[in-house]
């Protein structure tokens, strides 16, 4: 027995005469990062992405944990929002405190 699925409103795109929108991947955001001093790694949502700043990777919007790390100094985290575009981070390191 066949069923005409057309009747309960499932078709292929070419049994309903219609085309079927494309998906289109998700929009990139650009996502620079420096550092003072430079040199340091980024991870971008618990990720390492890139070292020795300045770095550029592309994100998807969405929320994003950001971290600058470098030895000796104290970790840089933002948390940001990126809806597309370009975006331009700096992260002043600050030296870590010395182990007592």
């Amino acid at each position: 027995m066949h069923l005409d699925m057309s009747k309960f409103g499932v078709c292929a795109a070419t049994r309903c005469g219609r085309k079927l929108p494309l998906q289109q991947p998700p929009a990139q955001a650009s996502l620079t990062v420096d550092s003072t001093p430079p040199g340091a790694d980024v991870e971008i949502d618990g990720a390492f992405v890139g070292g020795n700043t300045p770095s550029t990777v592309s994100v998807v919007p969405g929320s994003h944990q950001i971290a600058v790390k470098k030895k000796g100094f104290a970790d840089w985290t933002k948390t940001l929002t990126v809806t597309g575009g370009s975006v331009h981070l700096n992260a002043d390191l600050e030296h870590a405190p010395a182990p007592q």
